[in-house]
């Protein structure tokens, strides 16, 4: 009975997605990617670390940017 009540682990190919594009160093499309697999069900620590790190990276990056770049 306590295996029926544990949710089933759910990859999104998001995910993938959003490796992909942090490891291009594009953040804005890594926290989009992320953000769509973590909407689709993929809460597992990886993906919600993958998040915290490309927000993060995503903050960082702005924050040396003219105000033009960083609306763009």
């Amino acid at each position: 009975a306590e295996a029926k009540l544990v949710a089933p682990e759910v990859k999104s190919p998001k995910y993938d997605d959003a490796v992909w594009y942090y490891g291009q160093n594009n953040y804005y499309n890594a926290v989009y990617f992320a953000g769509v697999a973590l909407s689709e069900g993929d809460n597992r620590q990886e993906a919600k670390d993958l998040m915290n790190k490309a927000a993060k990276a995503l903050f960082d990056t702005a924050t040396n940017m003219s105000t033009v770049d960083a609306e763009n």
